[in-house]
């Protein structure tokens, strides 16, 4: 049998504009490096996530880094970041 050959695409960052969501960050976190945080943060989650063989959508992962314990200990005044990012 022979082995088929294998392509691997990096989309990050080409598919998710982070300068489109950059302003929401600035906002609600007012640090310029919240936003690579929590990018930084989502890509480790989602690839140990496929690692293990656990299908979790993108989104949804965002969601959970961004409410996560350790983003709200970085931005204590961040305790309501859902309903801020609404606004």
């Amino acid at each position: 049998m022979s082995e088929r050959p294998i392509i691997v695409f990096d989309v990050n960052e080409t598919l998710l504009d982070l300068d489109t969501i950059r302003p929401t960050f600035d906002r609600i976190f007012a640090d310029p490096a919240a936003v690579r945080l929590w990018f930084a943060a989502l890509i480790t989650y989602s690839e140990a996530l496929t690692l293990a063989g656990v299908y979790v959508p993108f989104t949804d992962i965002g969601g959970a880094v961004l409410r996560s314990r350790s983003t709200l200990e970085r931005y204590p005044g961040s305790t309501n970041v859902a309903a801020s990012a609404r606004h």
